[in-house]
């Protein structure tokens, strides 16, 4: 018999990002990729028509454990990336 530890989950949209540095002359095609956990990163889809203001509207859902709200350490890490 297993047990799970007690978890919460938490969901995190996606929507936009404004004011980006272009990377390259061309239109940037970007998309972000989320995670609590380094081993279970989401990415959302590619925005090929926003370029330095991107917008995906993806929803994110984390399983965390109950002390992650309570630790001042606690983070969301969020990175973003233009495809070439």
């Amino acid at each position: 018999m297993s047990v799970f530890a007690p978890f919460q989950l938490l969901e995190i949209n996606m929507i936009s990002a404004q004011a980006l540095e272009p990377v390259c002359r061309r239109k940037m095609k970007t998309y972000a990729v989320a995670w609590v956990h380094s081993e279970r990163k989401l990415s959302t889809r590619i925005d090929n028509q926003g370029h330095t203001n991107p917008t995906w509207n993806d929803k994110f859902v984390f399983r965390v454990d109950e002390e992650f709200h309570h630790w001042d350490t606690s983070a969301v890490t969020i990175e973003i990336y233009a495809v070439h």
